[in-house]
């Protein structure tokens, strides 16, 4: 570890074991509020409207897949949507893998969408570190297709990610997401979502679009080395012992 580094270190787990930090194991993050679902749409001329959803019902694992399509032989239309999500939500971390899906052939008024959702409301009951790290991929040649990720507490947005439609020739694009803050104590709310779009009236005869989200979110308390979820003498140790040390 070099010194730069250790000196902060040892700064900021001095200061947070000075503030009388709990002697047992607590979770570094509680969830208060969840919202997490998928959602498929198809409309068209020939059978009307066609839908699916499915959403999690409290903060356990949440593992969803929808999807709806029609074909009209006569026109021909011919037009399906795909929304998928599995999601967890953990006492010192969230992941996320979340995409939608829609591919259109007709020649008339369509219109197919996907969506995939999540959103937790969470308390920080201490100052803590949060990073988020994994990718954003959109493709499609239409701009309904969009791929995103924000964090926002009671200061405001705290980042806020997007990679949107259309994209060029509709070939997959891909972004990395690599955040880390440190946040005080307090109330945040994290929202991912992967969308899929096309538009009623088409020019083409056929498109197609897909967006993807996959993300770790880990939350850590700050002066927390080891990683127990405890900040006392132990991290102190920890430390010292990797003074003088390359960093990783």
């Amino acid at each position: 570890m070099c010194r730069s580094r250790f000196v902060a270190s040892a700064v900021g787990l001095v200061s947070v074991v000075g503030a009388a930090a709990p002697t047992g194991v607590a979770d570094t993050l509680v969830p208060l509020d969840q919202e997490r679902f998928t959602s498929v749409l198809v409309q068209s001329d020939c059978e009307g409207e066609t839908s699916a959803g499915e959403a999690a019902a409290a903060f356990e694992l949440f593992d969803g897949v929808v999807e709806t399509s029609q074909q009209c032989p006569e026109v021909p239309t011919f037009a399906s949507a795909i929304a998928h999500q599995t999601s967890t939500i953990g006492g010192s971390s969230m992941t996320l893998f979340a995409g939608a899906q829609y591919s259109v052939q007709s020649p008339g008024s369509v219109f197919a969408s996907a969506v995939s959702t999540f959103s937790v409301t969470f308390e920080l009951p201490r100052t803590s570190v949060l990073s988020a790290s994994g990718i954003l991929l959109g493709s499609g040649q239409v701009p309904g297709v969009e791929t995103l990720l924000e964090l926002t507490g009671a200061g405001g947005t705290v980042f806020s990610l997007t990679l949107g439609g259309p994209f060029p020739f509709g070939e997959p694009i891909e972004e990395a997401i690599q955040e880390e803050h440190t946040l005080d104590p307090g109330i945040y709310k994290v929202h991912g979502q992967a969308l899929s779009a096309d538009a009623i009236d088409i020019a083409e005869p056929f498109f197609s679009g897909e967006s993807a989200l996959n993300v770790t979110i880990e939350v850590a308390i700050l002066g927390d080395v080891n990683g127990d979820g405890v900040v006392n003498v132990l991290d102190l140790i920890e430390l010292l012992l990797a003074f003088g040390q390359p960093s990783p």
